[in-house]
């Protein structure tokens, strides 16, 4: 990498720094004063609010980050267009010979980075951050302590689990009924009036298994490879918000669940995220890359409305996908293949 390439991928990330940071800041600060009266409320029956308050909101800069990076990039792009349009430093670089292309080239680079980053977040760091989060959010915000009721949990083999209510926080189930088979196909029933988590099994209080045209068993345990609390908490997370899923998460719910339509069109979603920021920047760096000052900031309103279509593509793509109108497949990457064809014709004009 020249100095040249240096010098272009350090502007383009430096930008992409204070981008972030605005706009997350933004969005924070806007969702904080949105939730001042229940946040005033908690404060006079909860003890240490203030500290809770800031750990969400930590907790919810990941999300923040995953759901705005390819909008992001691309004002990050753009801006880093405009600053080199500014200091008119765009002719020494292509009189040297460089195309527009390999002149943006660590531009891209750039953008590869931010969706590993994503990627990354989304995968590894999201799943362990989204229970926390959302207990806070319900003991704050909702002033209740957040528990899970009527949860279903179905597994690979046919047992379908029904939760009356389960705290996560403490592993606890109040009110469990197993449907299964046995060896001989027939239907059986374990009910428990309370279970909780306790070296990798379900201790249960007063636990009975029930067989058709048989008696009573008293059963101690429950211990299944696929009713664990992290299978309850995705079950949960997939029905209330899916979008705050990983692609493993995904590909469990739809080995469940072979007709989650929604679980496979997010999944077809997240496969083709890290190519959103790209195409994004090709749709959107052509309106910047004028000499004319008046030219490229009249194309930067352009660039930022052309996010705003994505985004409504999207969220069209991926409805009509749940609802059985568009194949999965199409559905999550409808919008980002539209945007592709957009993005061959729009850098070949500039």
């Amino acid at each position: 990498m020249n100095r040249i390439n240096r010098y272009v991928l350090f502007t383009f990330l430096r930008y992409l720094l204070v981008v972030a940071a605005a706009i997350l800041a933004i969005f924070t600060v806007l969702d904080f004063l949105g939730h001042g009266d229940e946040i005033s409320s908690a404060s006079e029956t909860m003890e240490g609010v203030s500290g809770q308050v800031f750990y969400f909101y930590l907790l919810n800069l990941p999300f923040l980050w995953v759901q705005f990076a390819p909008y992001l990039t691309l004002i990050a792009g753009m801006m880093t267009v405009l600053h080199f349009a500014r200091k008119r430093e765009w002719t020494p670089m292509l009189s040297a010979g460089a195309s527009s292309f390999r002149v943006l080239a660590p531009v891209f680079a750039g953008a590869i980075l931010a969706a590993l980053f994503s990627v990354f977040l989304r995968e590894l760091l999201l799943p362990n951050l989204a229970a926390p989060r959302e207990g806070i959010q319900r003991r704050v915000f909702h002033q209740r302590d957040w528990a899970l009721v009527d949860l279903t949990v179905r597994t690979q083999d046919d047992h379908r689990l029904l939760l009356r209510r389960y705290d996560p926080e403490k592993e606890q189930i109040f009110g469990l009924e197993l449907f299964s088979f046995d060896s001989e196909g027939n239907d059986q029933l374990l009910q428990a009036d309370f279970a909780e988590w306790k070296e990798g099994h379900w201790v249960l209080g007063k636990g009975r298994q029930v067989r058709a045209g048989q008696s009573e068993t008293p059963v101690e345990y429950l211990s299944h490879p696929e009713l664990k609390p992290e299978d309850f908490l995705r079950s949960y997370f997939s029905a209330v918000s899916p979008l705050e899923l990983s692609s493993g998460q995904l590909k469990e719910v739809l080995a469940r669940d072979s007709g989650h339509r929604q679980a496979e069109t997010l999944l077809w979603a997240w496969r083709a995220a890290p190519f959103v920021h790209l195409i994004l920047l090709f749709v959107g760096l052509p309106f910047v890359f004028r000499f004319s000052r008046r030219s490229s900031m009249e194309g930067f309103g352009f660039g930022i409305f052309s996010c705003m279509l994505f985004f409504v593509a999207e969220i069209v793509f991926r409805d009509f996908g749940s609802r059985g109108a568009l194949s999965p497949a199409l559905a999550g990457t409808g919008a980002l293949l539209l945007y592709a064809c957009v993005g061959l014709m729009l850098p070949r004009r500039s």
